[in-house]
């Protein structure tokens, strides 16, 4: 190679952002790049030519601390391929500076033929592995939030089913540890005489902190300022996230030191509005409680004290029912003062009475209520899944036709003067008249669960949806497409199906890497969204494969929907990069269409059709659409189709 020659290819070599050097055979830093002496000089002021005439391997063995590992692992790849044993070698490493996090990629590789050289080049991968630590976090947040929901579903099952404090204190400390991932979970109640919270129940791993601790309810005590003493004083969620450097945590620190915990929660359990014990939560990492999962829990013990009326009710009922009605005033006090609405039906089903949390919980007043039977239809009744609830199925009157109570039925209630409706949970139960076996009226007692369908509903939607591009999950679009294909053959309406693949995708994540990838998808998901109707459905079959569900759309039709997403695909520039003078990528897309035949045919067959017309258009190129169906029959067959 002459001058001229060797100078343009320094000058390109210095053009790459990548730190690159050159060793000859024996390890000696022959060469750099602009970008390595950069780099070199900005982590040592004392290097200003990038270590050329160093010895690279000695320079790693040299390295001490925690580095070494690092360091030691590249020199073992330089050596490797300098012998001869490896032709390559690649590491990630962290190299983090004062004033921000860094993460580089070393490989090092050795020219081609006999020439002994080797080239290493350092390349910046932090925005991909923060990309990647951002979506983990984003995956653990939703798993944790998902097994807080499953101990709430499965709370409210036992609360349903249990009539004894004490135990359902031990069932709630044992699914909030199996199910809501804390470590350790305890309830404790206040003891008024000797001032302390004692622990009545508990679950989980470190049960043995609880013996003997002392925990006051004081505001003067050192030992009732941690968030238990806080929590029950206060009636207030207390969270405490990294209590280890709290000094308000002290009285406990050699306590907790062999259990790791960072962080606890402490939530108050109430009983008619007043603190009756408190629900302490731990978990061995710090910050471990954020807005979501705090709210997730204060649910649980909501429930709880919900759980603990409900006790309370059940327990003046026996009570009640024993005294036959001697202490008239004392029902009427629980009646006036509990959270859950209540509401009596005359023997014709008609209301008669209605307690405060009644008119509240369904936005009338005693005076609206009194009078109307559950088939008026101004209540407008839905069940969960939409449908109309029919008045005659209503829990009061099926426990005054049957004489026997009715427990957990969910409805959802027309809130007068409201957008939305009210959910809630009712039981009856229907009273006799004295000495006989004639019922004489039924109560309805309800909790409002609107908060509770609400989440659940939330939790669906996103187990419904791509959480990469946000349309249809692939369970999802297989549950719709066999509801849809069902419904064209009730209806003998036509149904198109279109298979899209994103032509040299892998090209797209080995060259800007995966985090483009993702932006890719969005895009293109984005663009497909646009060019189809509100009835159309999209949805991520797997990796860069879309498919989507054309009801009421003939083949030819489909093939028009097909060509324009292609064209808009095709014509739009996918933005990678915040960058203002960044390029965008230009990508295209293959697609496949079949219709719906013959009667009876199946989604699989559709979808067979389909990848089997994707097959084609990317045999015949890439950048294509072709059909598997014939006009004129509807017969499915594999017929490549022009665009």
């Amino acid at each position: 190679m002459n001058r001229p020659d060797e100078e343009l290819l320094a000058c390109a070599v210095d053009a790459i952002l990548s730190n690159i050097c050159v060793l000859d055979g024996a390890g000696n830093i022959v060469a750099v790049n602009q970008a390595w002496r950069d780099f070199a000089s900005r982590n040592s002021a004392a290097v200003s030519d990038g270590f050329v005439g160093e010895n690279y391997l000695t320079l790693c063995d040299a390295v001490v601390g925690d580095d070494a590992p690092v360091a030691a692992a590249v020199a073992a790849g330089i050596r490797g391929v300098l012998r001869g044993d490896i032709h390559e070698s690649s590491h990630n490493y962290p190299c983090h500076s004062p004033s921000e996090q860094r993460w580089f990629s070393v490989r090092i590789t050795k020219f081609q033929g006999d020439d002994p050289h080797v080239a290493i080049s350092h390349v910046n991968i932090t925005d991909l592995m923060r990309a990647s630590v951002v979506k983990d976090a984003h995956q653990q947040k939703l798993l944790r939030l998902q097994k807080l929901y499953a101990a709430i579903t499965e709370a409210d099952q036992v609360i349903y089913q249990s009539s004894d404090l004490p135990v359902l204190f031990t069932e709630i400390c044992r699914i909030a540890v199996d199910l809501g991932g804390v470590t350790m979970a305890w309830v404790g109640e206040p003891n008024l005489e000797t001032e302390r919270i004692v622990p009545v129940a508990s679950y989980g791993t470190g049960r043995s902190y609880l013996d003997g601790i002392f925990i006051s309810t004081r505001a003067d005590a050192p030992e009732g300022l941690g968030p238990t003493g806080i929590a029950f004083r206060e009636n207030r969620t207390t969270i405490n996230q990294n209590f280890r450097v709290d000094a308000n945590m002290q009285p406990w620190h050699g306590r907790s030191t062999p259990f790791h915990w960072q962080s606890l929660a402490a939530f108050p359990v109430r009983r008619a509005g007043a603190v009756i014990a408190v629900l302490v939560v731990y978990s061995t990492e710090a910050n471990a409680f954020d807005q979501d999962e705090v709210l997730l829990l204060e649910k649980l013990s909501a429930n709880v004290s919900q759980a603990a009326d409900a006790i309370a009710i059940a327990q003046q009922k026996q009570v009640l029912e024993q005294q036959l009605k001697q202490s008239e005033e004392t029902y009427r006090t629980l009646f006036e003062t509990v959270r859950q609405g209540v509401v009596f039906h005359d023997k014709e089903g008609k209301i008669i009475a209605a307690n405060p949390a009644a008119e509240c919980i369904l936005g009338l007043s005693l005076k609206q209520m009194q009078g109307r039977t559950s088939m008026d239809p101004r209540w407008g009744t839905i069940r969960p899944d939409g449908s109309p609830f029919p008045g005659e199925l209503h829990p009061a009157m099926l426990a005054l036709k049957s004489g026997r109570p009715v427990y957990g039925v969910v409805m959802g209630i027309s809130k007068p003067q409201a957008a939305d409706v009210v959910w809630i949970n009712i039981h009856a139960t229907p009273i006799f008249a004295k000495g006989t076996d004639a019922v004489e009226c039924v109560y309805a007692v309800f909790d409002d669960i609107t908060e509770t369908v609400h989440l659940q509903r939330e939790l669906e939607n996103q187990a419904n949806r791509d959480f990469l591009t946000d349309v249809a999950s692939r369970r999802y679009f297989f549950t719709l497409g066999i509801q849809e294909l069902a419904r064209a053959e009730r209806y003998a309406s036509d149904v198109s199906l279109l298979m899209l693949d994103i032509d040299h995708f892998k090209g797209v994540n080995d060259t800007y890497g995966h985090a483009a990838g993702d932006l890719v998808l969005k895009g293109v998901a984005q663009l497909c969204q646009e060019a189809l109707r509100e009835v159309d459905v999209l949805g991520r079959i797997g990796g860069e494969e879309f498919a989507i569900l054309l009801p009421q759309t003939s083949g030819e039709v489909a093939l028009e929907v097909a060509e324009r997403i292609r064209q808009a695909v095709k014509n739009a520039g996918i933005r990678i990069s915040t960058q203002a003078d960044a390029p965008p990528i230009h990508v295209t897309v293959s697609i496949g269409v079949s219709t719906l035949g013959t009667a009876g045919i199946t989604l699989d067959a559709l979808l067979q059709a389909a990848d089997t017309a994707l097959y084609q258009a990317k045999k015949s190129g890439k950048d294509s659409v072709c059909c598997s169906f014939d006009s004129a029959t509807y017969a499915v067959k594999t017929v490549s189709t022009p665009v």
